[in-house]
C-alpha cells in the first residue's frame, strides 16, 4: 500500500499563526525524504489555507505524486488544469459534513464534464465518496480513474461495533470498485492504528494521511511517525 501525506493541516497551522510558518513546502519535502509516495492538498475558493502559489511550488520541488483536491467550481477546475498536478480529486464543497462524499449520482453531468476536461489535459481523476456502491458504480460510468473512499466514520468510530460496521462498508466498497476496474484510495482521519485493518485489503492501493499523522509527529517527528505507519502496513497480510 502506498502512503501519501496531506498538507492542509500544516497550512492551517500557518494560517492560524498569521505568518509564513510552518511552511507546507517544507513539510512536503520532509515527507518526501521520509519515503512518502505522494503529497495531497486541497485548494479552496478562498485560497486558504493552501494557495495557488503553494501548489506551484510543490509541483516544482517534490519528486513524489501530487494530488490536488478541488470541489466542482469552474474557477477551481480551471486553476487545477493550469497547475497540472499528477492527479485531481473532486471533493464535496466546503462546509459538508466530514463523513460525506461527493454526490456523484446527483452531479453526474458536471462530473462527467470535469473528468473529460482533466483527461484532455492528461491529469488523472479521483472522486472522494462515501463507501456506497451506487456512487462507486456511477463514478465508474463517468470514467474516473480512481475512487477515494472517505474513512472518517471508521476512523472516528466510538465503539468496536461501529468500527466493524464501517470497516465492512469500506471493504465492500473497495472490493466493488476493484471488480469494476477502478483503483482504490482511502483518506480522512487515518493513523497507524486505524490503517492496520485496511492495509490487509489488497483492493486498496493508497492511503492518504492527514491530521492524525501530524498529531503523532508532534511527539516523535514526521519521519518516525511516517515510519510507524509504514511498518504497520508492512506487517499486514493482504486479503480480499
Amino acid at each position: 500500500m502506498r502512503l501519501a501525506v496531506h498538507l492542509n493541516p500544516v497550512a492551517q497551522m500557518r494560517r492560524l499563526g498569521g505568518g509564513d510558518v510552518p511552511d507546507p513546502l517544507g513539510a512536503a519535502l520532509a515527507a518526501d525524504l521520509a519515503g512518502a509516495d505522494g503529497i495531497a492538498c486541497r485548494l479552496n475558493l478562498s485560497r486558504e489555507p493552501i494557495s495557488d502559489r503553494d501548489i506551484a511550488n510543490l509541483k516544482e520541488a517534490i519528486r513524489s505524486h501530487l494530488n490536488v483536491e478541488v470541489e466542482l467550481q469552474e474557477d477551481l477546475l480551471r486553476t487545477a488544469i493550469d497547475l497540472a498536478p499528477d492527479q485531481v480529486t473532486l471533493v464535496p464543497p466546503e462546509g459538508a459534513e466530514p463523513e460525506e462524499g461527493l454526490d456523484v449520482v446527483g452531479y453526474s453531468h458536471e462530473i462527467k464534464d470535469a473528468v473529460a476536461m482533466f483527461h484532455a489535459a492528461e491529469i488523472e481523476v479521483s472522486l472522494l465518496v462515501a463507501p456506497d456502491i451506487s456512487q462507486i458504480k456511477e463514478a465508474r460510468r463517468l470514467e474516473s480513474d480512481y475512487i477515494t473512499l472517505n474513512t472518517t466514520a471508521f476512523a472516528a468510530a466510538r465503539s468496536p461495533r461501529d468500527a466493524v460496521i464501517h470497516l465492512e462498508e469500506i471493504e465492500s466498497g473497495a472490493l466493488g470498485a476493484h471488480r469494476l476496474g477502478m483503483r482504490v484510495l482511502v483518506a480522512r482521519g487515518l493513523d497507524h492504528r486505524s490503517l492496520a485493518p485496511l492495509a490487509g485489503f489488497d483492493t486498496i492501493e493508497e492511503a492518504i494521511l492527514d491530521h492524525r499523522l501530524y498529531a503523532r509527529a508532534l511527539f516523535v517527528g514526521l519521519e518516525r511517525a511516517l515510519a510507524e505507519v509504514r511498518e504497520t502496513v508492512r506487517w499486514q497480510t493482504p486479503r480480499r
